[in-house]
């Protein structure tokens, strides 16, 4: 409810945001969220912030809690009325006077949470669509200069909500929609098959993802096959990791899954080092998409540049 004004909230915030460093923030595990968290909500260690600004040495009274960046515009925009913050207040605090840190941050997510409901339903749809729609088998591979699909039409209505962690992100996935115009003009994702002699056509993209002991490591294989011969794969070993971002330009805050490549390996050919983690351009298309969606059975990254898209099904699903 209410969601149009909340982007008067995400106004307020953003200073906050910046001023804590959220550029570089790395996702501390957050499951669930939607796109009223990503709009209106900081994150929990610029929550943290702001209750240190503002708690005593007992905690946070109702009336500070009123003063707080985030509760402070949606009261003064009429979007949350002070009866509701003064009851949702008391329950959090057992109706004590104040509320400790972690009492604050359930209170500003509770408050967080009015605004999600409808929301939810639209984008549960579009996703139930998207995954309608990507084939079962093989990828579709189309650039962003193509006239738009059904596909292509449903991912434009999306924005992200994935707050996975790592662990929950592990797994064996398989490409199964691309629209990106470096991935159709390489011929794939290494770029192999353009230097490949007489040429190669992109049949498919496998990535692993591990882990262990708080390391992310992963695994891609390329599929492909030459104009003569038989199909090879091209190996990449990378790392990985979840990491927040700001976009300086849109100020909007996003969950990037990095891939660092470390070596590419295919027949006898075997690249690593600044060739492979700094030089080659092919890859990073992908090795810093947006993380839009995550469950166990569908991915979806949006690439930082526009109409940039890549949907993802799990193998084991």
């Amino acid at each position: 409810r209410r969601m149009a004004r909340l982007l008067a909230a995400a106004a307020s915030m953003m200073t906050l945001l910046l001023s804590h460093g959220a550029l570089g923030w790395v996702n501390p595990g957050w499951i669930g969220a939607r796109r009223a968290v990503a709009v209106g909500l900081a994150p929990r260690e610029a929550l943290v912030e702001e209750y240190e600004r503002l708690a005593g040495e007992s905690g946070i009274d109702v009336g500070l809690v009123a003063e707080s960046s985030y509760v402070e515009e949606l009261l003064r925009a009429g979007d949350l009325d002070r009866e509701e913050l003064e009851t949702m207040f008391a329950e959090e605090s057992a109706s004590s006077a104040a509320l400790g840190l972690d009492g604050f941050v359930r209170l500003c997510e509770r408050i967080d949470d009015l605004f999600e409901a409808e929301d939810d339903e639209v984008f549960e749809d579009v996703v139930s669509r998207v995954a309608a729609l990507v084939p079962e088998t093989g990828c579709v591979v189309r650039s962003d200069y193509e006239a738009s699909d059904e596909i292509a039409e449903a991912l434009e209505e999306l924005e992200a909500d994935a707050e996975p962690t790592e662990a929950e992100l592990a797994g064996d996935w398989e490409l199964a929609y691309v629209s990106s115009p470096s991935f159709h003009f390489n011929g794939g994702y290494t770029g192999v098959a353009k230097t490949t002699p007489g040429g190669a056509e992109f049949v498919a993209l496998r990535q692993t993802l591990r882990a262990d002991d708080g390391a992310g490591v992963a695994a891609v294989v390329e599929t492909l096959r030459p104009g003569v011969g038989d199909p090879f794969d091209v190996d990449v070993s990378a790392d990985w990791r979840l990491v927040r971002r700001v976009d300086p330009l849109t100020l909007d805050s996003n969950l990037h899954l990095d891939l660092v490549p470390r070596s590419v390996k295919y027949g006898f050919v075997s690249v690593d080092g600044d060739r492979v983690e700094k030089g080659w351009k092919a890859m990073r298309a992908l090795n810093s998409a947006i993380l839009v969606h995550a469950d166990p059975s569908l991915r979806i990254q949006r690439g930082v540049i526009a109409n940039t898209w890549f949907v993802w099904r799990s193998r084991a699903a």
